[in-house]
């Protein structure tokens, strides 16, 4: 065997290997750990909150959910509840992140990323069956 033919090889291993270890998806109930413990806190009352453009939310959002988007969120902070958990989404995860920070600094003690819609929804669709 070539030394080239080890070299693609023990690439390809690492990266099936890397992507498998920091993976959060969890494939066989769908949708995101951290989707799936969000919709347990939604199921307990969580405040829901969608981070996305306002045309992003009017496309379509998970149920109950009230739209901020990402720019907005620490001057609108008056909408959103302190004294209970908060769940954030957006379409893949970047924006929720960058809320989540934004309210764990402005004081909110329990604040859940939920990753992307995709992800809250699959969690929640399965849960369904």
């Amino acid at each position: 065997m070539s030394m080239t033919a080890i070299v693609v090889i023990t690439l390809i291993i690492s990266t099936i290997v890397l992507i498998f270890r920091f993976s959060n998806r969890n494939i066989k109930f769908g949708g995101s750990q951290a989707a799936i413990a969000a919709l347990q806190k939604i199921k307990e009352g969580a405040f829901v909150l969608d981070v996305r453009t306002e045309s992003e939310y009017q496309s379509g959002h998970f149920p109950g959910a009230k739209n901020i988007p990402v720019n907005m969120v620490a001057t609108r902070l008056k909408e959103i509840p302190s004294n209970k958990p908060v769940v954030v989404y957006c379409a893949a995860g970047g924006r929720s992140a960058s809320a989540r920070d934004i309210l764990i600094r402005s004081g909110y003690q329990d604040v859940i990323n939920a990753g992307g819609i995709g992800d809250l929804n699959r969690a929640k669709n399965n849960s369904n069956q």
